[in-house]
């Protein structure tokens, strides 16, 4: 599902054709959850998630059609290996790194200031103390 994604994102960047190789590779990822649980008849959850990945596949295969369509007759970008799309493919580091909060300012009356910094910035209480 990441793949189909990634590839939706490359299609709003005007990279036609890494988002063909995201969703050639996706739907091969798809086919193989498939058949692996389909082969797995014991366990009761297992033809639930082949039908969704089979739904899921009939959607990656009308974007598939539409992107290479457009990669055929406008983009005509060249269509990354697996490997290069596999390197592309962010590490999510970045939703672990904490970010300080900063509050928006106020748009209308005036801002109180509980002791802001010497550039007249406004500050709140408790400001930088947050867990």
């Amino acid at each position: 599902m990441a793949k189909k994604y990634l590839a939706l994102d490359a299609m709003d960047n005007h990279k036609t054709g890494v988002a063909v190789g995201f969703l050639r590779d996706c739907k091969a990822d798809l086919r193989s959850v498939q058949h692996s649980s389909l082969t797995k008849p014991h366990i009761r959850k297992s033809t639930a998630v082949a039908a969704r990945a089979m739904k899921e596949e009939e959607n990656v295969n009308e974007l598939l059609q539409r992107f290479t369509m457009i990669n055929d007759t406008a983009a005509y970008e060249e269509v990354p290996s697996r490997q290069d799309l596999q390197r592309m493919i962010p590490s999510g580091r970045s939703a672990l790194e904490l970010k300080q909060y900063t509050p928006p300012t106020a748009m209308f009356g005036q801002a109180n200031t509980y002791g802001g910094d010497d550039q007249g910035q406004t500050a709140y209480a408790r400001s930088g103390r947050y867990w």
